[in-house]
């Protein structure tokens, strides 16, 4: 079963929260006594992008489950930099170290798209493990199960640095522009321009052939708090020439390796997913991570290609082709 946490279900007097835990990890394997203990102390709590769940030093006095939305976890170095330790979707909790230790919180959380948590208050969770020690050990196994997904995740992350490195090695740096002029329709067109870099929004731009698109996009990249990060171009209507080095598209190739070709350009694949090739791809969405991609002639994508780029500018997931992974 899905459960959707959308907001009329929001609305109601009463929720089903044994339902809900049900579509937990972890919890799935409670007794029904312990799932309606729990359900009775839960409450559901919404967070608006950019706000924090909870800062470093703040009181470990709850533990989370996010329902929907995103929530990225990081903590500051002595240079103020914000170094991210996790970036957590649907289903992954957080907050289970402070939550059984009582310490202050040693990383900060913050929402990086709406978000509907589900909340366990540690002062009325104690309450009721005092005479059940269970549900104790219950929690203590679903950090345990935490710290083992946070291993296998930083194992793939150092071989993922390497491919990375390689990656930009082999890539031009990019190319600055600059927008000059001091007609109206410019001033309009810089200020636009400022407005769209304040936020982390997607944006699309639409204008004929050689309007300068891209000089737009290069400038609200220079304009943003991401300016320090990396910035690439995709044209979609190239990248069967750029992968495979001819147009398979004058060749009468079949729409669905045309498809797949876009979707591991931009997402990925995993070595011995795709019959036309034994190698494993990072896509270009996964290379820019943190930073600025702009994807040129986005109408040359495959339908199915086009709904998985909406579902990741709504989400902010995605998986490779080939991987359950998000």
């Amino acid at each position: 079963m899905n459960y959707k946490f959308d907001d009329k279900v929001m609305k109601k007097e009463k929720l089903d929260y044994i339902s809900i835990l049900k579509e937990i990890p972890g919890f799935d394997t409670l007794k029904p006594e312990h799932l309606k203990k729990i359900a009775s102390i839960v409450k559901i709590q919404e967070f608006s992008y950019g706000n924090f769940v909870f800062r470093e030093k703040d009181a470990g006095d709850a533990f989370y489950v996010v329902l929907s939305g995103k929530v990225r976890i990081f903590a500051t170095n002595k240079e103020n930099a914000e170094i991210t330790l996790s970036t957590l979707g649907p289903m992954d909790s957080f907050g289970e170290i402070g939550f059984i230790t009582g310490n202050p919180r040693e990383a900060s959380s913050r929402v990086e798209k709406d978000s509907k948590l589900l909340v366990i208050n540690k002062y009325v969770f104690d309450v009721i493990t005092e005479h059940d020690p269970s549900l104790t050990r219950f929690l203590i196994n679903i950090l345990a199960r935490r710290l083992k997904v946070d291993t296998e995740r930083a194992v793939a992350k150092s071989s993922r640095e390497q491919e990375l490195k390689q990656f930009w090695i082999e890539r031009d740096i990019h190319e600055s522009y600059i927008l000059k002029g001091r007609s109206k329709h410019i001033q309009q067109l810089k200020s636009f321009a400022e407005k769209a870099a304040e936020n982390s929004l997607p944006v699309i731009l639409i204008g004929e052939k050689g309007t300068g698109k891209l000089a737009l996009a290069s400038y609200i990249y220079e304009k943003s708090r991401y300016k320090q990060d990396r910035f690439i171009t995709v044209d979609c209507s190239a990248i069967s020439q750029d992968y495979t080095g001819q147009d398979v598209r004058s060749q009468g190739t079949s729409g669905i390796i045309l498809g797949l070709l876009q979707e591991s350009a931009l997402f990925g694949h995993l070595k011995g997913s795709l019959t036309f090739t034994n190698e494993k791809r990072l896509g270009y969405i996964e290379v820019v991570e943190g930073g600025t991609i702009v994807i040129e002639n986005i109408e040359e994508l495959s339908l199915s290609v086009q709904n998985k780029l909406l579902t990741y500018l709504k989400t902010g997931f995605y998986k490779r082709i080939g991987s359950n992974e998000r």
